[in-house]
């Protein structure tokens, strides 16, 4: 009889060891490569919630801020004046920690929600209209000089030789939304919204 040293069970056992290191990287690439989705798509759907704000924000100016309030400065909702932005084009002095949450349902009634629920997206948005004044001072008084503004639309007979009237010139309003969701996700749209 021979006698066996052993060095099979030497290599099943460093072969073992080499397979079960290799699974649980298998494992540990495919559990991030699910996170990173995860997150993306947290990112995408906070993105695509920025549009309720969008809608918040054209209701309160067309129904609040427009017959009345366009001249005034209205706390934690809208600025008659142009706002100085940070290096990535969001106004500076916001403090989004006291600005009002909304739901993601775009209608203009429903109540505000509480900022610190992470179950859900929560949704603030800040108006300023794109308008400048000297010294800051309001109201403004020269539209066509101190804000952007977009043409009037064309109206009337477009036939050789009629006359062509114009409505008067649009004023443009920024919106800033700020979208907080689920995983700390967070995300900022901005639109233009003409008047």
């Amino acid at each position: 009889m021979k006698l066996q040293r052993g060095i099979v069970l030497f290599v099943a056992l460093i072969a073992l060891v080499l397979l079960s290191v290799a699974s649980i990287a298998l494992v540990r690439s495919f559990g991030a490569g699910a996170s990173i989705a995860g997150n993306v798509a947290f990112k995408q759907a906070a993105t695509q919630a920025g549009d309720i704000g969008v809608e918040l924000a054209f209701n309160a100016l067309k129904t609040n801020i427009l017959p009345s309030k366009m001249d005034i400065n209205i706390p934690l909702q809208y600025f008659a004046l142009m706002q100085v932005d940070d290096l990535n084009g969001v106004p500076k002095n916001i403090d989004w920690g006291k600005y009002p949450c909304f739901g993601t349902s775009a209608d203009p009634t429903q109540p505000t929600v509480v900022c610190d629920d992470e179950s859900t997206y929560r949704v603030q948005y800040v108006i300023d209209r794109q308008c400048e004044s000297a010294g800051g001072v309001l109201p403004v008084t020269n539209i066509e000089k101190q804000c952007i503004i977009g043409p009037g639309d064309d109206i009337g007979s477009h036939r050789a030789g009629n006359v062509v009237f114009s409505s008067p010139p649009s004023v443009f309003y920024r919106v800033t939304v700020n979208v907080r969701g689920p995983r700390k996700t967070s995300s900022i749209v901005q639109a233009s919204i003409a008047f």
